[in-house]
């Protein structure tokens, strides 16, 4: 689903379905849900047409087979796409929510950091997560778990992870609830936590506005921290190929662009531009142009006066 057109700036959400694939009911009415809220909404077939067969739990050798079948990096990939297109319908902040499968990408996005533009993520009941995971989030995320699929234990080791975030983020249980239950069937235990995941989505873009308002009314003259070459430092080996020579690569030249670029876009120059000059008058344009025909070295125009009006009289003198 998608939210209102025009030319209106709105935040977008990268919506990542769980292994069923993103052609569900429930997923389309969590869709029309936040774009009734008014953002704007994408969901990509991060599984390509090749969905997790129907009614199978998310578990066990042929689930882990259907796993390796859909490779992390390429879905990474797609939701990254995903998001330049959000950024195509002019939303200028994006949050990332994931169901199942989905969540877990959501958990690597958030891990990652990447794109600078997404600003917060929401997991729903994600599969396979370790505390190891979430132990270094580089955005504020919230987690949500179905109470029948994750343990005291593993909470607590979640909790203790999430301890030393250097963002804010949270944790959530609900009791008696099975793995899916917030993009399934619509309950009281789904559209709480439905709203768990919009108020803290809608608190997130507020803090990532007045995190950039106060960045810019800071920015002195010489502040002008959209240039590249104030974005992180010279690239290194382990930047282009983090998992090594034989890994996968990362445009790290093309991130620190889109990270130039939605500085830029946030960035407000302190300086006031001048009211623009008052139109010549008529007899003053003719004597220009005669003057400007004669052959002198040097010429002192009668007073400011815009580009396109001087474009004019240069361009009246030459077919002249």
């Amino acid at each position: 689903g998608r939210g209102g057109g025009g030319a209106e700036r709105r935040p977008g959400i990268l919506l990542l379905a769980d292994e069923k694939g993103f052609s569900t009911p429930g997923l389309r009415r969590v869709a029309h849900h936040l774009a009734s809220r008014g953002y704007v909404v994408l969901a990509p077939d991060l599984y390509q047409g090749k969905p997790w067969r129907e009614g199978g739990a998310p578990e066990g050798p042929e689930y882990d087979k259907w796993c390796r079948s859909h490779d992390d990096d390429e879905v990474m990939a797609i939701a990254q796409e995903a998001v330049q297109v959000l950024r195509d319908q002019r939303s200028t902040m994006c949050g990332v929510v994931g169901f199942g499968w989905g969540a877990t990408m959501a958990v690597r996005i958030a891990d990652a950091g990447r794109p600078s533009t997404l600003v917060a993520a929401v997991a729903c009941c994600p599969v396979k997560l370790g505390a190891d995971m979430v132990s270094d989030l580089a955005i504020p995320t919230l987690l949500l778990f179905a109470g029948s699929e994750i343990g005291e234990a593993q909470v607590t080791g979640i909790a203790t992870a999430l301890a030393d975030s250097k963002v804010p983020t949270l944790h959530r249980v609900f009791e008696g609830q099975d793995h899916g239950f917030a993009d399934r069937e619509e309950t009281s235990a789904s559209s709480e936590a439905l709203e768990d995941t919009i108020n803290f989505l809608k608190s997130q873009f507020s803090r990532a506005e007045t995190m950039a308002a106060a960045a810019a009314a800071s920015a002195g003259p010489g502040d002008e921290n959209w240039r590249v070459e104030r974005i992180g430092g010279p690239a290194t080996d382990a930047d282009w190929f983090p998992e090594g020579q034989h890994g996968g690569f990362s445009n790290v030249g093309e991130a620190n662009w889109n990270e130039a670029r939605e500085r830029w876009r946030a960035y407000k120059n302190p300086h006031v531009r001048p009211a623009p000059p008052p139109p010549v008058p008529y007899d003053t344009l003719n004597s220009l142009r005669g003057s400007l025909a004669t052959p002198r070295r040097t010429f002192e125009l009668p007073g400011r006066m815009t580009l396109p009006a001087m474009i004019d009289v240069l361009f009246d003198t030459w077919q002249e």
